[in-house]
């Protein structure tokens, strides 16, 4: 059925629900609740798109502290930035063959800036759960996120402790047994970092991103397994192309695990300070809106109301100057009669 746009009650059509929940236009912010989806915005005109998930934004995503949401929000793309930046910065090193020793220092520096990013992002999440199971498992995936980042580091730490004694001719001892198991622990702490930024996304009812961010934390869990796969295979002295495959598979896993959780970030970012705008704006929206309204009233202004007095002298049979009726003698004029 061809749908109408109505500036005031969107669009009307057969099986297009009517958004029962606050939802901001994202272009002026308006919002379009009791509208419905194909329609177009009272206030910019813009198309009302139905969204991904069931629910709308969450009210609480629009009250809860600022601070906190523009923390989450620069949080998730800095993140995004600093993986960037790091790959860049390996890529620039590695073409100009710059030491094991150079490598791990400049990894420290990003490590611990990845760790304020993640102490950030996994910030109290916005009209999240406040206790039963479902807010365990978050406060697990927080805390087990920011205690993995701290390993990404102190991995980094770990190897520069290595080549700086190998360099003065000291033995490393334990920590050249302590180095890999450090290092792998680091990438494994982003599981849960994936899985609590899936989290966030449900604050603003985008299932799908939520969804693609859990599904990078399945492709590196799939990952770390073909990779021990590998490993097991490679103690058993299986060399060549058998276990090389396996190496293959496992990289090209891991990197659309981290291009799935990168866009997660990067929309959870946007959506995030998108709210912040929102909010910033709510006082200018309200005077556009009262303007507005004040407007309609003065465009279809109700009739002047008739005063009493005249309504009733109109009316014959009232009392009243009505025209052709005497007007009724007054009561000193019926008693000098009298006398």
């Amino acid at each position: 059925m061809r749908s109408t746009p109505n500036p005031r009650l969107g669009t009307k059509g057969v099986g297009l629900n009517v958004l029962e929940h606050d939802r901001p236009c994202g272009t002026c912010g308006y919002n379009l609740k009791g509208l419905s989806p194909g329609g177009v915005c009272p206030e910019c005109g813009s198309p009302i798109r139905p969204r991904s998930g069931t629910s709308e934004i969450a009210p609480e995503l629009l009250e809860a502290p600022r601070a906190t949401v523009v923390s989450i929000g620069y949080g998730c793309l800095g993140l995004v930035g600093l993986t960037v930046l790091e790959f860049l910065v390996n890529v620039g090193m590695g073409l100009g063959k710059a030491s094991t020793l150079w490598l791990s220092a400049v990894g420290v520096c990003f490590g611990l800036a990845w760790v304020a990013g993640v102490a950030l992002v996994t910030s109290a999440r916005p009209g999240g759960p406040k206790g039963g199971a479902a807010g365990t498992i978050e406060f697990c995936l927080r805390w087990g996120a920011r205690a993995g980042a701290l390993l990404v580091p102190a991995g980094f730490a770990c190897v520069l402790v290595v080549e700086v004694m190998n360099q003065r001719g000291l033995l490393p001892g334990v920590w050249e047994m302590v180095a890999p198991w450090v290092r792998y622990g680091g990438p494994a702490s982003y599981v849960p970092l994936a899985l609590a930024a899936a989290n966030l996304a449900l604050s603003g009812a985008e299932e799908r991103v939520a969804w693609r961010t859990r599904a990078s934390a399945g492709l590196m869990v799939l990952a770390f397994a073909i990779s021990g796969f590998a490993m097991w295979m490679a103690s058993l002295g299986a060399t060549g192309i058998g276990s090389g495959l396996f190496v293959v598979m496992a990289a090209m896993v891991w990197l659309a695990a981290w291009v799935f959780m990168l866009i997660g970030l990067a929309q959870i970012g946007m959506m995030m300070l998108w709210a912040v705008r929102y909010g910033d704006e709510s006082v200018e929206r309200e005077k556009r809106r009262i303007e507005r309204e004040r407007r309609e009233r003065e465009r279809f202004r109700a009739p002047e109301a008739i005063p009493n007095g005249a309504y009733q002298g109109a009316r014959p049979g009232r009392t009243g100057n009505s025209p052709g009726r005497a007007t009724p003698r007054s009561d000193e004029g019926r008693s000098s009669r009298q006398t």
